[in-house]
């Protein structure tokens, strides 16, 4: 949100043409933060971080050493790799992680993992499990979510959460065994109506046709939930999860990233109201129980933003034919591109949530700089492929971007009064700093500075950058 405040100051001091500093700050206001040094900044930001589950490498859970090899994507957005996820988290089963690219992630040159490849192909596909074989090492990679699922709850029984047979067999289809993608089960339903939402992404005239798929599966859904809210209220188990249940068992891990996927793409391509006109209210409880109930899940969830900014790289391929429509106003408050929902963000984020950020944004400053450079290019040309990495350097003035970026780190540690005064002051000090940047590198670069700010903005990822809290 404060990248989006310093974007906005700069291009109002690049239309109003000013070079002076705003008027002398109140008394309340924090000074010194038009150009603080990272030393600076690093000096006033937390000493250490809580690690994020996704950037761990290991999950030993006590064990001596991981009991498989699990392979992820880089970015920690494929839906199918969260369900493993969530499955492995739930088992507490030892495990070690690899990751490797997407493949509209590769920059030019980059290649997968070349022991993956030679594993699977040389597509990359995951997930992909190595399970520890007798002799002590690991297998070869084993691939397919259901067949990953199966093996999982054939090798490990006692801890795979395999629910009830009943809310099984209809999440997965046929006898509930998850041998293979039933076309009965719920979840290759609303994998159906996934492909059909995210391919088309907003091509309205085809509305109907695209969402009702998912209509109908949510319809279907939304019988298994009322059973679930009706038992609560009985004094049944009075767990949220289907089933009744207190913990989440294989069902609702397979369904839940593909809940959370129609929740933020749906509204961005097609408004707010498409979802309102389906069956989405008691999945939308769902959803926020299984955040606040389920460890794992809360971790690993994404967010609005995210999951829809990153079905836009991969609906551009259809852009040319017509297929890629945004809806402007819905788009606008999941972006917060909007000023009110951008301030109205910025309120609601705790003192903590900021010094984080900021820490995070300071340990890693070089590679979000780089990353920021790339999400930018990318950006001007509305391509489906990031950009080389080689473009970083055509960034007019990468000293103006490292300036902002020094900004922004040092709004999130000007901590804001428990009252909400001093909202003002926040936006007086990234007006004071957008100014200032302005009289040291003109025009041009604090344009390319801007436009840097407004690609970070829009490509920071949930959970890989920071939680969704």
């Amino acid at each position: 949100i404060l990248l989006k405040l310093v974007r906005d100051c700069l291009a109002m001091s690049l239309t109003a043409r000013r070079s002076s500093l705003v008027a002398v700050l109140s008394s309340n206001c924090v000074r010194g933060v038009t150009t603080p040094s990272w030393t600076a900044v690093a000096a006033r930001a937390p000493p250490s971080l809580p690690e994020l589950l996704v950037s761990r490498r290991e999950r030993l859970f006590g064990g001596a050493e991981a009991e498989l090899i699990f392979w992820r994507d880089d970015a920690a957005w494929c839906p199918f790799c969260e369900i493993t996820w969530l499955v492995l988290e739930t088992m507490a089963l030892p495990y070690a992680i690899k990751t490797v690219p997407l493949r509209r992630y590769l920059l030019p040159g980059e290649q997968k993992d070349a022991a993956y490849t030679a594993m699977v192909g040389g597509a990359g596909v995951v997930p992909g499990v190595q399970f520890r074989s007798s002799s002590g090492g690991f297998g070869a990679a084993e691939q397919g979510l259901e067949h990953i699922l199966s093996e999982l709850w054939r090798r490990y029984p006692s801890r795979f959460p395999a629910g009830d047979a009943a809310t099984r067999a209809a999440i997965c289809g046929g006898d509930g065994s998850l041998s293979k993608r039933q076309p009965d089960g719920l979840w290759a339903q609303l994998g159906q109506a996934r492909r059909a939402y995210e391919a088309c992404a907003g091509a309205c005239s085809a509305e109907p046709r695209v969402l009702a798929p998912l209509s109908v599966a949510l319809e279907r859904l939304d019988a298994l939930l009322v059973e679930v809210e009706e038992g609560a209220r009985a004094g049944a188990d009075g767990g949220p999860f289907l089933g009744g249940s207190s913990a989440p068992s294989v069902s609702d891990l397979m369904l839940l990233p593909f809940l959370e996927r129609a929740a933020g793409v749906v509204p961005y391509f097609f408004g707010q109201a498409a979802l309102a006109s389906m069956r989405f209210a008691r999945v939308e409880r769902y959803l926020n129980a299984a955040r606040a109930r389920s460890p794992a899940y809360a971790a690993l969830c994404s967010d609005a933003t995210t999951l829809a900014r990153t079905n836009l790289r991969y609906a551009r391929g259809a852009a040319g034919r017509g297929g890629l429509t945004v809806d402007a106003r819905a788009a606008a408050v999941i972006d917060a591109t909007d000023e009110a929902t951008r301030d109205a963000w910025a309120a609601a984020a705790s003192n903590e949530e900021r010094r984080e950020a900021a820490a995070r944004l300071v340990a890693n400053r070089v590679g979000v700089r780089a990353f920021a450079c790339r999400a930018r290019a990318a950006e001007r040309t509305k391509s489906a492929q990031w950009a080389a990495a080689a473009e970083v350097q055509e960034v007019e003035g990468l000293q103006a971007v490292d300036e902002a970026l020094r900004v922004v780190a040092s709004l999130l540690l000007a901590a804001p009064a428990h009252d909400g005064s001093d909202d003002g002051c926040i936006h007086s000090l990234a007006q004071e700093a957008a100014d200032a940047l302005l009289a040291a590198h003109g025009d041009a670069r604090c344009r390319g500075a801007a436009e840097v700010l407004e690609a970070l903005s829009l490509n920071v990822g949930v959970p890989r950058d920071m939680s969704v809290g």
